[in-house]
């Protein structure tokens, strides 16, 4: 159940939208079909993810009403309960009606609902529903096993940019002087997404630190930053705000330096507090929620499923896969972002290089992309996290430096930026290397894979809930 007068949030990839309006939109008609669901109960508010479309067949499946224009046929939402129940997702009965930026559910379409809803519930074992689309709205009902009902008030389409479509238009709020130059480059209404948003980083270190400093002077409204990690002596200089006290380096000699360093030379401050103290000295309002543990975590999981954005800003191989999975099932954007400087046997420096690989869920994953090793993961967890994280048992820590991270970090947050607030013009999602040393970069389409088991056409994409997310616990 969802609950009686819930709020709704209806998620689909672009593709699947791009499906649905073929068929509602090709001749100025009302047609019909179904969308199967899944469900995402955690977090602020109970989203519906769109797992798959199918239309309605004109004359067979969506057929002359008799106290309306057209209607489902009896067979059609029939199959459609059992098969929901089959899947355990939840099915919306779709149609279309003229008009542009407002739409509702007319009176016959309320009565229809109340009167056909109730038995299909009992068919389907949960909760039914339908949504009305007009052009450029979209109006939902949803309705519960006890007979309350849900709303959707607002359908996120996954695609590049994002849109959101809500019932009918509403005036954003006029923002505050602190935001008069964002304002002026997103709009009210892109201040107004920025400051409803729930960000999640994922790596709180050269890469991750400026890229939560910049979301908080952005004034998004949440950030969750997931790091186990503590600031040291070999890492301070790469996290904006760290001081000598956060990496445990006491100025005092003789037997007070020694002792200090002994009780808490190994003891510095956890990076997610760092990030909290550069969060709220901005001043922006941005509530923040660190978590020191690992991404694979209950606590971690649950937090960035109720995200709407993922920033994945680790190295391991499990970071990886757990934000690639959540990305698709749960229909939430990724970015990944890192930098590297590749250094050859005998010392010499190679190359730099900053990387951004945008990830949306219908446009293929960080597996089809072959970012994830199979290996790695399978150290990180029978050897330990850190292996998998700093140098797969090299011994050898990996050269960085903060201007190269910050690169890094930038073209992330910028993406997003652009992404969330309507202006991004990219089209295709494409992996940008910039490399630094010798002034170049390149750009990679991402790839998909039909038989991939996360993105493909029998992954996870849109199951919510309804699927284990099957993400593994690397050792400490």
């Amino acid at each position: 159940m969802l609950g009686s007068g819930t709020d709704v949030e209806l998620r689909i990839s672009g593709s699947l939208w791009e499906s649905v309006r073929a068929h509602l939109d090709g001749d100025g008609d009302e047609h019909g079909g179904v969308l199967y669901c899944g469900i995402n109960r955690s977090g602020r508010l109970i989203r519906l993810l769109g797992r798959s479309f199918r239309p309605a067949i004109e004359g067979v499946d969506y057929v002359p009403s008799e106290v309306g224009y057209r209607a489902l046929s009896a067979g059609f939402t029939l199959d459609a309960a059992l098969e929901s129940q089959q899947n355990q997702l939840i099915p919306l009965f779709v149609h279309n009606h003229p008009g542009r930026g407002r739409v509702a559910f007319s009176a016959i379409d309320l009565a229809s609902h109340a009167r056909g809803y109730p038995a299909l519930i009992k068919i389907a074992q949960g909760p039914v529903g339908a949504i009305v689309i007009a052009d450029g709205a979209v109006a939902g009902d949803v309705w519960n096993i006890d007979g309350s009902r849900s709303f959707v008030r607002r359908t996120v389409i996954v695609t590049a940019p994002i849109a959101e479509l809500i019932p009918e238009p509403l005036i954003s709020p006029s923002p505050s002087l602190a935001h008069d130059r964002h304002a002026r480059l997103f709009g009210d209404a892109g201040i107004e997404v920025l400051g409803r948003s729930k960000i999640g980083v994922i790596g709180a270190g050269g890469v991750g630190m400026p890229t939560i400093q910049w979301l908080s002077m952005l004034g998004v409204g949440e950030i969750v930053a997931i790091d186990p990690g503590r600031v040291k002596r070999t890492n301070r200089s790469r996290l904006p705000g760290a001081t000598k006290f956060d990496s445990r380096e006491f100025p005092f000699v003789g037997f007070i330096g020694r002792y200090l360093s002994m009780v808490f030379g190994k003891r510095g401050t956890k990076k997610i507090d760092l990030a909290r103290r550069l969060a709220k000295r901005t001043g922006m309002g941005t509530r923040f929620k660190g978590i020191y543990e690992l991404v694979s975590s209950p606590g971690a999981v649950a937090e960035l499923k109720d995200c709407d954005f993922i920033v994945l800003a680790a190295d391991s191989d499990v970071a990886r896969l757990a934000a690639n999975r959540i990305s698709h099932q749960y229909l939430i954007p990724l970015v990944q972002v890192g930098s590297k400087v590749v250094v050859s046997d005998d010392g010499v420096v190679e190359d730099i290089l900053s990387v951004v690989r945008p990830v949306l869920p219908d446009r293929g994953c960080l597996a089809c992309a072959e970012i994830i090793s199979a290996v790695g993961v399978s150290m990180e967890v029978h050897l330990g996290a850190e292996v998998g994280i700093n140098d797969y048992g090299s011994k050898q820590p990996a050269p960085s430096v903060a201007a190269l991270n910050a690169i890094a970090a930038s073209n992330a947050t910028m993406y997003l930026q652009l992404m969330l607030t309507g202006l991004h013009r990219g089209g295709d999602v494409s992996h940008y290397t910039q490399y630094p040393m010798r002034n170049d970069f390149t750009i990679d389409k991402s790839a998909r894979s039909k038989t991939c088991k996360t993105c493909g056409t029998d992954g996870v994409v849109g199951f919510g809930d309804t699927r284990s997310l099957r993400i593994p616990t690397p050792l400490r």
